[in-house]
């Protein structure tokens, strides 16, 4: 595997911001200039965590990375701006600790699951890492990116080999939440979690303990909804099963999202000729909904050519993700490939309207300069990862 192989990820990523900031130009020339800014500031976090720092090296401060992390997180629920407390202001940018928290969640959680497979201390270490930054990010609240690391957690588990038993445990609350608002949903699911532990021959003590939790989650789940969740969240949610009913709320966002990108055709509208967009009935049309800016200007083929460089961006991770043999830098390249899909899929999805509104940017296109310079981090750590690989080899 040569050198370039390694910057792959990186040129498929500045395709999607080229034609990202074009259309950018076309939402307001400020934006467009300002994203530039924030695209060299990318750049050097790239160039920083691909050259002048090493992976090795990243390992060896990886608590200590969290944890200040961590202290971010905790600050910023203090000192951060009014309403959702998810930004510091630093005057020229909002600042959100959870991006940080995101890469230091990845260094700690891929070192704790780095042997094969990993002890049940070091299982329930990382999963404990995991929920602490999930919780803090939760409670801002921001309940779509806290989501970025259950599933960061989660593909690192399952790469670093976690026996099934274990999952379950990891999983089985999660469904118990998901299927608590329909009574015979949850029945079945407390029967099949007893009768599947009795098959897989695990011992009383696991199996009516695992029950238990699952009891317990789907009892407390309904409270939580009416309790944590904000009315925000809770309209979104709902706004996803009917948003013609909610099109002057909260299914808005949705509604206008795919009128925009039916509207564009085969070739769309013309650049700078979205009525969508132009008229303002689309919303965030320069942040989470970029794509479908893109679709009312460039059609459907404006929309294919980004759909086909992420598809592009993601193979070529997974690709150095395979070819890295050493599990504490395939974990970092795993952990890098999940974060930015999960951001990537649940934009587009909720701009399509196949998921509620997650309020998560589109990796590499979205205006903004905290998420933008976390994944040209990422895709730092990962030419970094796999040079490192190829080092290691040649010996």
């Amino acid at each position: 595997m040569k050198t370039w192989r390694s910057l792959l990820p990186l040129f498929f990523a500045l395709g999607i911001t080229a034609l990202s900031i074009a259309e950018l130009f076309s939402v307001g020339s400020g934006y467009a200039i300002r994203q530039l800014i924030w695209v060299g500031a990318g750049l050097l976090a790239f160039g920083f965590f691909y050259k002048a720092i090493s992976p090795l090296t990243l390992r060896r401060g990886a608590e200590i990375i969290y944890w200040v992390s961590v202290i971010m997180l905790v600050a910023v629920l203090f000192l951060g701006g009014p309403g959702a407390r998810r930004w510091f202001s630093l005057g020229f940018m909002q600042f959100q600790p959870s991006e940080i928290a995101k890469l230091a969640a990845l260094l700690v959680i891929s070192k704790t699951l780095e042997t094969r497979p990993p002890e049940t201390g070091r299982v329930l270490a990382g999963v404990g890492y995991a929920f602490v930054a999930f919780a803090l990010i939760f409670v801002e609240p921001d309940l779509a990116t806290a989501g970025a690391i259950i599933a960061l957690s989660t593909s690192l588990l399952i790469g670093s080999g976690v026996r099934l038993p274990l999952l379950l445990v990891l999983y089985a609350p999660l469904f118990a939440a998901i299927s608590s608002f329909w009574l015979w949903s949850f029945i079945s699911l407390v029967i099949g979690v007893f009768l599947l532990s009795r098959l897989m021959k695990m011992g009383w003590g696991y199996t009516l303990g695992l029950t238990t939790l699952v009891i317990g989650v789907g009892l407390a789940t309904p409270l939580i909804w009416n309790g944590a969740l904000k009315e925000y969240q809770r309209k979104r949610i709902i706004a996803f099963f009917a948003p013609q009913a909610h099109s002057t709320k909260a299914g808005w966002q949705a509604l206008q999202a795919r009128v925009a990108i039916g509207s564009g055709g085969l070739f769309g509208k013309g650049y700078r000729k979205g009525t969508q967009k132009g008229l303002e009935f689309l919303p965030e049309a320069h942040t989470d909904f970029i794509f479908a800016a893109v679709g009312e200007e460039f059609g459907f083929l404006g929309c294919a050519a980004i759909l086909g460089l992420f598809a592009l961006l993601l193979w070529s991770l997974v690709r150095a993700a395979f070819f890295t043999e050493d599990p504490y830098l395939g974990n970092l390249i795993v952990g890098a490939t999940t974060i930015i899909f999960y951001h990537a899929s649940f934009n587009l999805l909720s701009v399509l309207g196949l998921f509620p509104v997650a309020g998560l940017p589109l990796p590499f296109a979205s205006y903004g300069g905290s998420h933008l310079i976390m994944e040209f981090s990422l895709l730092g750590i990962v030419a970094a990862s796999v040079e490192e690989e190829m080092r290691r080899r040649a010996y």
